[in-house]
């Protein structure tokens, strides 16, 4: 038991852990950067849609 967790923090293992924290920061990078690209399109659209309902009135 003291072997495994003394094993748990070799520089073996690091390597490993940095990789899956860069692979999962990116995908929560590409994830924000999709949905706000749609807010702001949804945004823009509803911005838009006011402004023509104000030009028809």
């Amino acid at each position: 038991m003291a072997d495994t967790l003394t094993n748990r923090n070799t520089p073996q293992s690091r390597p490993d852990r940095s990789a899956m924290l860069d692979g999962m920061l990116q995908c929560i990078d590409e994830l924000f950067t999709r949905f706000w690209e749609k807010l702001e399109e949804r945004m823009m659209t509803a911005n838009g849609e006011r402004r023509s309902k104000r030009l028809q009135a």
